[in-house]
C-alpha cells in the first residue's frame, strides 16, 4: 500500500475492487469498502483526459491478461480518492461525488492498521493531537512538521528501476549505476504528476485517484480450484463467486473496472 499511496495527500476514501459480487460487500464499521459499496453507491471514475482514461484501462487489460498467463487471481485493485476540495468549496453534506455521509469520514483505528499508518497516540507540542492521516508517506512528513516546525518536503520521486549499484574495489561496476532515471526514458501515459495521482472528477468536485493492483501472490492451486467446486456445488452464482480460474478472474476484473470508469 505504500507504493500505491505515495502522496502527501490525504486518502478520503479506499475501496478493494476485485470484481466479484459474492460476499464483496464492507462490514458495517469498515472504512475499506468493497465491490458491492462502489457499485450501491453508484460511484463513477471520472478521468479528467480522455487519453489517460484510455491508458488505464489499456494498461489494466494488459497487467490482467500477464497474471493470466502466470495463474494468478484473486488480486484487487487498491482504489484511493483525494477530494480535491479540501479548501471548502463543496458541499460536505452528500460527501464527495453524490456519494453518502462516509465521504467524510476520518479514518478510525482499524483503518489505519489496514493502511499500516502505525501509532496513532503521536501528539504535537502543546499536547495537540497530530491530525490524523492515512497513507506512510503522508504521516512521516506532518510528524516532521510537527517535531521540527518546519515545512514538509515533497515527497521523493517513485523508485527507479534504473537504481544505481555500488561496485567493489577491483570490479566494474554495475552498468545500472549510470542509467539515467526512469522518468527521462519515457513519460507516463496515465498520468504526469509525480505522486502518480490521477486527475478526475466534475469541475465542481474534483477528485485524485490512487490505485494499483495488489495481493498478486495467489496461484490457482489445487485448494482454489476445490474451492471453486464447493462453492458452485453449493448453490453459489458461478459468474460471480470470486474463486475463478485466472482467465475468467482477469476478464471479469477488467470488465468491472472498465464499467466504473467513464
Amino acid at each position: 500500500m505504500r507504493s500505491v499511496f505515495h502522496t502527501e495527500k490525504k486518502i478520503d476514501r479506499v475501496w478493494d475492487l476485485k470484481g466479484s459480487t459474492v460476499g464483496r460487500k464492507s462490514e458495517e464499521g469498515e472504512s475499506v469498502l468493497k465491490d458491492l459499496d462502489i457499485l450501491e453507491e453508484g460511484k463513477k471514475l471520472r478521468f479528467k483526459h480522455g487519453s489517460e482514461r484510455e491508458a488505464f484501462l489499456k494498461q489494466l487489460e494488459v497487467d490482467a491478461a500477464f497474471l493470466a498467463t502466470m495463474g494468478i487471481m484473486d488480486y484487487s485493485l487498491l482504489l484511493g480518492l483525494h477530494n480535491d476540495c479540501d479548501d471548502g468549496c463543496c458541499s460536505t453534506s452528500s460527501g464527495v461525488g453524490g456519494g453518502s455521509a462516509m465521504d467524510q469520514i476520518t479514518p478510525t483505528q482499524s483503518v489505519r492498521k489496514r493502511l499500516d499508518t502505525g501509532d496513532d497516540s503521536l501528539t504535537t507540542k502543546g499536547s495537540t493531537e497530530l491530525p490524523m492521516t492515512n497513507t506512510p508517506h503522508r504521516r512521516n512528513v506532518l510528524m516532521r512538521k510537527t517535531i521540527n516546525g518546519t515545512s514538509p518536503p515533497k515527497p521523493p520521486p517513485p523508485p527507479s528501476l534504473a537504481s544505481s549499484a555500488k561496485g567493489g574495489e577491483g570490479r566494474r561496476s554495475s552498468p545500472m549505476k549510470s542509467s539515467p532515471p526512469l522518468s527521462s526514458l519515457a513519460s507516463n501515459p496515465i498520468t504526469s504528476m509525480s505522486d502518480l495521482g490521477i486527475q478526475g472528477g466534475t469541475p465542481l468536485r474534483p477528485e485524485t485517484y490512487y490505485c494499483g493492483i495488489i495481493d498478486i501472490l495467489q496461484y490457482y492451486n489445487a485448494r482454489k480450484m476445490g474451492e471453486t467446486v464447493i462453492k458452485k456445488a453449493a448453490g453459489g452464482d458461478a459468474d460471480n463467486i470470486s474463486c475463478v480460474d485466472p482467465e475468467t478472474y482477469g476478464k471479469r476484473f477488467v470488465k468491472f473496472i472498465g464499467d466504473l470508469v467513464e
